[in-house]
């Protein structure tokens, strides 16, 4: 039997999207529903696993995900509201609770992107729908450009002043 002091709480199921039993959730951590072999959800004192059949990203702070066995919106509205729970000891390894006050991926919207010593602006969207993550970052004189983000180009981050330096290729912001 799944205990909770084996689980680590990882986000919430909002509500029914769709015809196709798909819902709405959030995740409290920066990872793919997919990074998961199941997420659990408390029913009447049990915890039972659903395994995800499909997800998809949804914004910046949503995914919309479809559990094996649910096919239609009725099936998913049982869902509404539920806390999704994970197995901790299949959480990725940088997933612990002394980590969880970290920057994740989407902590960074709002932060100042700076290239070297030059400032390129303020990053006000994250694209990761494919492979090549991408920020939308505002300059100062208010154009909106994209820049590649990969840890290789990292420099610094300080979420105290809420900055984050890369190191980017030469004539990459020339492409926009």
């Amino acid at each position: 039997m799944i205990t909770p002091d084996s689980l680590t709480e990882v986000g919430q199921i909002f509500k029914p999207h769709g015809i196709k039993g798909e819902v709405s959730i959030t995740l409290d951590y920066d990872f793919s529903p997919e990074d998961v072999r199941c997420f659990l959800i408390d029913r009447e004192g049990i915890f039972v696993p659903f395994f995800v059949a499909e997800s998809r990203r949804r914004g910046s702070e949503s995914w919309l995900v479809r559990f094996e066995g649910v096919e239609n919106e009725r099936q998913a509205a049982e869902f509404s509201n539920a806390i999704l729970f994970a197995l901790t000891a299949e959480l990725p390894v940088d997933f612990s609770d002394e980590d969880a006050d970290g920057v994740h991926l989407y902590d960074l919207e709002g932060f100042r992107l700076i290239d070297g010593e030059h400032e390129i602006g303020v990053i006000r969207s994250i694209d990761d729908s494919t492979v090549n993550i991408l920020f939308e970052v505002e300059t100062p004189a208010g154009l909106k450009v994209l820049v590649p983000f990969a840890e290789e180009l990292l420099v610094a981050l300080d979420p105290e002043n809420r900055t984050l330096t890369l190191d980017l290729p030469a004539g990459i912001l020339d492409i926009n």
